[in-house]
């Protein structure tokens, strides 16, 4: 099921198909228990009488990352439940060890300062260690700031190899990144770029 429905795997969801797979392994699964939650929260239609928050929470105190993760990002997002980066925090935290996605949305925390202190630099330490797990769209994330001096000193040979990385694992955005970094580059830089990148 994490196939899918997940983020960081391209294409779209196939939701028909997950949906009775959740149900059934739920019972038996914190993180199909949290996969199914997710689920119900990003398409509420699909289970009027279910809860899926309580089971959302359930999973995470039980132990599920995945289900941290999310729980992080619903206490981040203000998404039925009022922003509180600090709680969005701690669950991001829990998941660390294991899902890189949790280092996405710490650096994503840091550098827009939800917390009302923007630190570039431990974002971009963030982002890095998600990347390095693995975790596609922290390759966009890291290219951004390297390319628009969010904090970091500007490099466009390296945001062009980490917008290329991007491109190759189909995130939305990196065609738009790359182009305009081709725009700003010289030659060698962008025969630099390239080969770092492979």
């Amino acid at each position: 099921t994490r196939v899918l429905l997940s983020d960081d795997v391209p294409g779209e969801p196939v939701i028909s198909e997950a949906l009775p797979l959740l149900k059934l392994a739920a019972p038996q699964s914190i993180d199909a228990q949290a996969r199914l939650a997710r689920l119900l929260i990003e398409h509420p239609g699909l289970d009027a009488e279910a809860d899926p928050l309580a089971m959302l929470k359930s999973a995470a105190e039980n132990g599920s990352a995945e289900g941290a993760v999310f729980l992080g990002r619903i206490y981040l997002e203000g998404q039925l439940v009022p922003a509180e980066p600090a709680t969005a925090e701690q669950w991001l935290n829990r998941a660390t060890q294991t899902q890189p996605s949790a280092h996405f949305y710490l650096g994503r925390l840091r550098e827009r300062g939800y917390d009302g202190r923007s630190d570039p630099q431990r974002a971009l330490q963030h982002y890095l260690q998600a990347a390095r797990g693995g975790y596609a769209r922290a390759d966009l994330a890291i290219a951004q700031m390297l390319s628009k001096n969010r904090g970091a000193r500007i490099d466009l040979v390296t945001a062009y190899a980490f917008a290329r990385l991007a491109e190759r694992n189909g995130v939305v955005g990196s065609v738009e990144l790359l182009a305009q970094l081709r725009t700003q580059m010289d030659n060698p830089q962008f025969k630099r770029g390239a080969e770092l990148a492979q």
